[in-house]
């Protein structure tokens, strides 16, 4: 049985509006209740006739009696009503058994044609199997009740995904399906991978969970990406429907340790590995301008077309109706304004205010609702118009008043320590990291305190979230670690005790990379330059807080969380373009040499498990000007002894163009000889190779090695690959090509605006 409790009481008139509509091949008008006698649903057959009135009840925490009741009212209201409907139906949302319907005929006497025109849940749910259109339309309607996702997934993939559904699930109820939703979804479906970009808390994450889902009830098994895209390689299946979500993929800052990993190569290879695949869709999040910078900075991702596959969420892609749905659902969802609050929103339509604001977006519609980081209280009930205002004209309110006035010394510390990790860390961690900040800020650590400060955090700045590995604690969201960064250049004393009380290298590079760019020349940026470099020293050689999703085996299997691996490369990449840019670090400069010495000469016992680690390591040190001959020599080392894929080759090749000489032309000779054994046994095993872009990359490196492998036994490997490919996605069924679009509907924006907002009047929630 489906269920509508996801469903506001005006989305449960605009879901039976359009079933309705659909079966009767008409357009229904949507009215408020009591604002024009009782009609919710109206359509005239023919101008100056009667009109057919449908009346929807959203019963869901309601009774038979309750139904009851509201029906004798309605059926005073019939009586009086002038002109007379030419025909009278009532919905609603609870279960009817044919006395019951019988009964309810009977109170409406004169109103009702007959008992099919009393429509209750059974009905509905018949319907709907006859319109599956009407219910794609409709995604509260199919992320909750009869088809839940945690009845689509199998219990392994449900596993990976619980996180997704408990988020996706709590969202519903104030989720509006806006056109962005179907014009995003028709450009994934068409071209596999769509980038969504916007500012940030316009409803990007929201809006890419809402595509994963849909994808999901369509048989799309969920991959979450949380580290980097060499996660999806290792698990995608030729044939077999994936749908692989990487939020905020290019992090809340530019990070360029992700240049360091070859992140923009692997993510490239992705890209183009689901663009090519009909049973594959990849979904990505980031900041517009953060984007911007990447597609400055990455070569690799600019000839890849990224900002092609771009769907910009703009305040533009929310119409003025859009903008109002979401006010009324979050204020429906919340249950926390009273009277008073609701009075001032009606009163000279000071809802207009700010649904029209010009930094109006999701996010701080949740928090002046009380659905984010604080509950609405008294004072705000008492001036609500001017809270919400007061928010929406100044943002940062949200966490600087709370932060600076409600919050203790110790509570703050936590915060800016539970921040600078960057992502989620164990409750453990999190502790090491604010008992290493109270040292350095002279704080005593005297009984619970770290767990007491937790507990204050709790469901307003972090949330909790328990795993087989142990407590997790996060922010609450993403918009936090913005604030505490900007808090923390404004205030050089707490900026420098950061610094010194570190406990974990991940903490330094948030802080350089948070707080450096846009500070001035001064004596604050001069501490904090020497803070960070003791920093530097002091944790180099320790762990990483962070934690990532990995996928052990199979892509069947439960993915699990795992400790994020130290990543030496990463590291010295980080130290050197800091040093490149602060002169002020100069003095680091002996640590760094004796840091790459013993990093390279390691690389003769050691297997570096990125291979694309020591490559990266030397193009950072070209782009700052220092020596690499040794360095790329050894990585050269490293490297031959690891040939045995074309990811591998691929890394030779790019040392090869960064540091030519190296390559002298009888071992060039010699290696091109290698490859040609390579791709041959690669080829022979062709059974085992099930894309053909990896033969279509095989011959591209033969390319750039010199070496021609465009031949007939190739071409022919080529043609047995993609004829294998093909019949294997031929099996699959793709519903990707009827996608139900959003129905079109007379702009009355205006008059239903001031309709939804009426129903704030009446009081009270069915």
């Amino acid at each position: 049985m489906r269920s509508f409790v996801a469903f506001s009481d005006h989305d449960f008139e605009l879901f039976v509006a359009d079933l309705l509509g659909e079966i009767d091949e008409v357009v229904y008008e949507v009215f408020a209740r009591g604002a024009d006698e009782g009609i919710d649903l109206r359509h005239y057959r023919r101008r100056g006739g009667r009109p057919d009135i449908v009346q929807c009840k959203r019963y869901i925490e309601s009774t038979w009696s309750d139904l009851k009741k509201a029906v004798r009212a309605e059926a005073a209201v019939l009586a009086g009503m002038d002109p007379k409907p030419y025909r009278y139906r009532l919905v609603t949302t609870l279960p009817l058994t044919p006395a019951r319907k019988r009964e309810l005929a009977r109170i409406l006497t004169g109103h009702v044609g007959s008992e099919s025109d009393i429509i209750g849940a059974d009905d509905l749910e018949a319907m709907l199997d006859q319109n599956e259109a009407v219910e794609r339309r409709h995604p509260k309607l199919w992320l909750s009740g009869g088809t839940h996702l945690d009845e689509v997934l199998h219990a392994d993939i449900y596993n990976r995904s619980r996180q997704l559904l408990t988020e996706t699930e709590a969202a519903l109820p104030r989720y509006v399906e806006i056109d962005a939703f179907f014009t995003a979804r028709e450009r994934l479906r068409a071209e596999r991978v769509l980038i969504i970009a916007g500012k940030p808390g316009i409803g990007k994450t929201t809006l890419a969970q809402m595509l994963l889902a849909d994808a999901v009830t369509d048989g799309y098994a969920p991959i979450e990406i949380s580290e980097d895209a060499e996660e999806a390689n290792e698990v995608f299946k030729v044939g077999e429907r994936q749908v692989f979500y990487y939020d905020d993929f290019l992090g809340s800052t530019f990070l360029q340790q992700r240049l360091a990993k070859n992140e923009d190569r692997r993510l490239s290879q992705l890209i183009r590995r689901v663009a090519a695949s009909s049973t594959s869709l990849f979904l990505l999040s980031t900041r517009e301008h953060i984007l911007r910078q990447a597609l400055a900075f990455y070569e690799e991702l600019d000839r890849e077309r990224i900002d092609a596959r771009r769907y910009l969420l703009e305040l533009a892609e929310y119409s003025r109706l859009d903008r109002a749905r979401i006010l009324y659902n979050h204020i429906w969802a919340s249950g926390q304004l009273d009277e008073r609050a609701a009075a001032s929103l009606i009163a000279g339509r000071g809802y207009e205010q700010i649904i029209d604001h010009p930094e109006y977006n999701p996010r701080l519609i949740e928090y002046i609702t009380g659905l984010g980081s604080r509950r609405i209280g008294q004072a705000e009930n008492d001036d609500y118009l001017g809270f919400a205002l007061g928010i929406l004209d100044d943002p940062e309110r949200i966490w600087r008043q709370a932060f600076e006035n409600q919050l203790e010394v110790s509570e703050r510390i936590l915060l800016i320590v539970l921040a600078s990790m960057q992502t989620q860390v164990t409750a453990d961690d999190l502790e090491s990291g604010f008992r290493s900040y109270c040292r350095a800020a002279g704080i005593p650590l005297r009984g619970p305190l770290f767990r007491r400060c937790l507990r204050v955090l709790e469901d307003s700045f972090a949330t909790i979230r328990p795993d087989t590995a142990g407590s997790f604690v996060s922010p609450a969201n993403p918009s936090i670690g913005d604030f505490i960064a900007e808090w923390l250049r404004l205030s050089p004393d707490e900026a420098l005790a950061a610094c010194e009380g570190a406990a974990f290298f991940a903490q330094v590079e948030w802080l350089a990379r948070s707080l450096l760019p846009g500070l001035g020349e001064g004596t604050f940026r001069s501490e904090l330059v020497n803070h960070l470099g003791v920093a530097i020293e002091r944790l180099f050689a320790g762990g990483d807080p962070r934690w990532q999703l990995t996928y052990i085996g199979s892509v069947h299997r439960p993915a699990q969380l795992s400790r994020t691996a130290s990543e030496p490369c990463s590291r010295l990449i980080f130290v050197i373009e800091l040093l490149a840019k602060e002169p002020g670090l100069a003095s680091l400069g002996p640590w760094l040499e004796e840091r790459l010495e013993e990093e390279s000469s390691s690389w003769e016992e050691r297997f570096v498990r990125n291979a694309a680690e020591p490559v990266a390591l030397v193009q950072a040190l070209r782009a700052a000007g220092r020596p690499t001959r040794e360095i790329a020599e050894r990585a050269k080392a490293h490297l031959l002894t690891r040939l045995d894929g074309v990811y591998a080759w691929d890394q030779v090749m790019a040392l090869r163009e960064l540091e030519p000489e190296i390559f002298p032309l009888r071992e060039w000779a010699d290696l091109q000889g290698r490859f040609m054994a390579f791709a041959e046994d690669f080829t022979e095993s062709y059974d085992d190779i099930e894309e053909v872009e990896e033969v279509d990359r095989l011959i591209a490196l033969g390319d750039r090695l010199g070496v021609d492998l465009a031949t007939t036994e190739v071409d022919f490997v080529r043609e047995e690959v993609s004829r294998r490919v093909t019949q294997i996605e031929e099996h699959l069924e793709n519903r990707d090509d009827d996608l139900p679009r959003r129905r079109e509907e007379p702009d009355r924006s205006s008059e239903q605006i001031a309709a939804l907002f009426g129903r704030l009047g009446e009081g009270g929630r069915s």
